[in-house]
């Protein structure tokens, strides 16, 4: 089964290909890329009929929701016997407040924190002063040596003197 197999093999690599003429070719290029093209169309065409549909129903499903209008004038109008304990609000009248407290809590946030405002914390602003301040130096350095020395001989002085004066150890 194996000699069947290269005698085949052998014959078929011996072969020319088959010659195909440049139009064919060229017809058969075209043809493809036409089928490509419409088959992109079909399916944009496809999405867009499910976009309708879905849309058609999402209209009909909001007019299912809406009370008739009748219906609405007619609480508007009618005055309602309640309880006193009940009390009829228009929720009109609450999202109109709600909506300017809304435009307020934004405006403090825009004034605040919008694009217009540089916030920084302490230790940047330092950071920058001393950057582009008349003695340029490390970022990082913000005191001068001295000032810490002198600290801590004076945080020493206090720690003996509290010593002392706890009489925890004698001078």
């Amino acid at each position: 089964m194996s000699e069947l197999t290269e005698t085949h093999i052998e014959s078929s690599d011996d072969e020319l290909p088959e010659e195909i003429g440049f139009d064919a070719s060229k017809s058969a290029a075209l043809k493809s890329v036409k089928d490509a093209l419409e088959a992109v169309k079909r399916e944009k065409n496809l999405l867009k009929e499910k976009r309708k549909k879905r849309q058609q129903l999402f209209q009909e499903q909001k007019k299912r929701k809406l009370l008739p209008q009748e219906l609405l004038e007619e609480f508007d109008t009618k005055p309602q016997n309640l309880p006193d304990s009940y009390k009829v609000t228009r929720i009109k009248d609450d999202s109109a407040a709600n909506s300017l407290q809304q435009k307020a809590m934004d405006f403090i946030q825009s004034r605040l924190y919008g694009p217009g405002t540089k916030r920084t914390t302490n230790t940047e602003l330092l950071s920058l002063s001393k950057k582009r301040g008349g003695s340029q130096g490390a970022a990082v350095d913000f005191a001068s040596k001295k000032l810490g020395a002198y600290k801590k001989a004076k945080i020493a002085r206090s720690n003996k003197r509290f010593i002392h004066q706890q009489k925890l150890i004698p001078l």
